[in-house]
């Protein structure tokens, strides 16, 4: 479990300059390394074309602002690189993988491993980890139900990055076919995401005399809430057998709004605030 925060802009707690930082790597999310090589060299605006991914939807609602921040973290705390990207996966399946908010493979705790993430951004820190469980819960279930999970290995397998060597598109190839011995010998991680609301951060605006002081106090804040939230995922794992079999990789990134949040990154990526069909009318 790793817990982040933002840092502090003089006495605020401010998300633009993390969003504006997020935005810059819409299309390595989106795209392959291969793509946006070819994009560049047709003279192809790869940002605007990254963009039709998000779409214009309701930015409360939408799950890709989630799998984006997910991204970032695995590839750069779990130096596990996503190996299936978005606008792949939907240009081969019309719609997004099933029981997962990316893959990524990498290795963890000295084993190599596939990683199927998990992304919620909710008011509340506890609710968010009982949905995020609840998902997970369910994707291994259908593991022994249904070929979903073949479905989806296999989709993978077809769409892997082109910027691998032969040797490394073989080994993770065998390492999406169940039969095999690199298959077997991997293990299963779920990065898990989860941003929420923690009102105390403006009590700490309001206290704190400046960004130093801050983030202290903001640290402070959150080294009290980590036991709180280990005690709460572990009382949920009781009744979640399948996904205590496997590794979950927590982080954990409180906003003083996550409404706020959700409305900046739309206006980061779209250049223009989000209006809502009503409005429109």
């Amino acid at each position: 479990m790793r817990s982040y925060s933002l840092k502090f802009s003089g006495t605020q707690y401010q998300i633009m300059g993390f969003v504006e930082g997020i935005v810059d790597y819409i299309k390595q999310f989106v795209f392959p390394p291969e793509d946006i090589s070819r994009f560049e060299a047709e003279g192809i605006d790869v940002y605007r074309r990254a963009m039709q991914y998000f779409g214009d939807t309701n930015p409360e609602n939408d799950g890709k602002y989630g799998e984006l921040l997910l991204y970032l973290f695995t590839e750069s705390v779990l130096k596990a690189p996503m190996i299936a990207h978005k606008m792949t996966l939907l240009t081969n399946t019309r719609d997004q993988v099933k029981g997962g908010d990316g893959i990524f493979f990498g290795e963890y705790n000295g084993s190599n491993s596939l990683f199927i993430g998990e992304s919620k951004i909710e008011l509340e820190a506890t609710t968010a980890i009982t949905h995020a469980l609840g998902s997970i819960e369910r994707f291994h279930s259908n593991l022994e139900t249904t070929s979903q999970f073949r479905h989806e290995l296999i989709i993978a397998s077809q769409i892997l990055r082109q910027d691998l060597t032969v040797e490394q598109l073989d080994y993770l190839y065998d390492s999406f076919t169940p039969k095999t011995e690199t298959y077997k010998q991997n293990n299963l991680v779920h990065p898990i995401l989860i941003i929420y609301e923690d009102q105390h951060i403006s009590d700490i605006e309001v206290a704190c005399k400046g960004h130093l002081d801050g983030e202290s106090l903001l640290s402070k804040r959150m080294k009290k809430r980590i036991p709180e939230l280990v005690k709460n995922i572990q009382s949920k794992l009781t009744d979640h057998p399948k996904v205590k079999t496997v590794f979950l990789d927590f982080f954990f990134l409180p906003t003083t709004s996550v409404k706020q949040l959700r409305h900046t990154m739309y206006q980061a990526i779209h250049g223009v605030a989000y209006t809502s069909p009503t409005s429109k009318a």
